[in-house]
């Protein structure tokens, strides 16, 4: 698997390691990757049908259009791409 990692062990192409991950990465990755766009679903839904009184399924349409919307601005992030060193696990051990 290749996965980019925080080295302080100087490790090499193809040791084998031990990886630490922080607490709340998988939190804030998750609410990131589903959060976001479930929450831009849940709320494009309730604003269509009960402020701009569209039929339900001209609502369910918008809240997926902008559901897609969010996904293509979470992939376009810097996050998506890179993440960030907060994100990424530490190399704990050479195997």
């Amino acid at each position: 698997m290749l996965l980019e990692a925080q080295d302080t062990l100087g490790v090499k192409t193809g040791d084998s390691v031990r990886l630490d991950f922080d607490d709340n990465v998988f939190i804030k990755v998750a609410l990131i990757a589903y959060g976001i766009p479930a929450l831009t679903f849940i709320t494009t839904l309730i604003l269509c049908i009960v402020a701009f009184k569209l039929k339900e399924w001209q609502s369910a349409l918008a809240a997926f259009l902008t559901t897609a919307v969010s996904y293509y601005f979470i992939s376009k992030s810097g996050f998506a791409k890179h993440g960030s060193d907060e994100l990424r696990p530490t190399i704990a051990e050479i195997l």
